[in-house]
């Protein structure tokens, strides 16, 4: 009755959210991480442009590039894994009853999200353990290079949950 029309309601509200996440989210990643890249290959020409014809080398740019590669990858991975653009072996799928695949992808989502869960609080020591050190030429805290795991973990904790419960709520829509 009106019970089962509410909880369908709220999971329709639910599913919407996510997919208004997941464009919104997906797309600012994207562009964030396309904007990085764009810099980053601006700022390597502009390196060769000045070391051969101006005979200078900015000894600063590694580090800027290895900074750049880093946030990229910091912004590009959650998304991913929410799109479900991460690779998979589906080696077992279609092999399996429709139930058991679901089980199988819910369980693949609850391991990752323990290991997302984990690398952020590595993350979180990593960046603890570094503060007050120093050892790039640009000077910024080493502990900046930890951020990006941190960010990875937790960003990757939300989407693979938001996955799940959306694989969840398919799932039971279908059933």
């Amino acid at each position: 009755g009106w019970q089962s029309l509410v909880r369908n309601r709220s999971e329709e509200r639910m599913l919407h959210f996510i997919d208004v996440f997941r464009r919104v989210y997906c797309r600012v990643s994207y562009i964030l991480s396309a904007a990085i890249i764009v810099f980053m290959t601006c700022l390597q020409f502009f390196q060769i442009f000045y070391r051969y014809v101006c005979g200078h080398v900015f000894i600063w740019s590694n580090d800027v590039i290895i900074f750049s590669i880093t946030t990229a990858v910091a912004v590009t991975i959650p998304p991913l894994w929410l799109e479900h653009g991460h690779v998979t072996m589906d080696l077992i799928t279609g092999k399996l009853s429709r139930r058991a695949d679901h089980l199988l992808s819910i369980a693949v989502e609850l391991i990752s999200f323990a290991m997302s869960a984990a690398m952020a609080y590595a993350g979180i020591v990593a960046v603890r353990m570094h503060i007050g050190y120093s050892t790039s030429l640009l000077g910024y805290d080493d502990s900046l290079h930890y951020l990006f795991v941190v960010y990875i973990g937790v960003m990757l904790c939300v989407t693979i949950l938001l996955s799940l419960i959306e694989r969840i709520l398919k799932y039971h829509k279908e059933a």
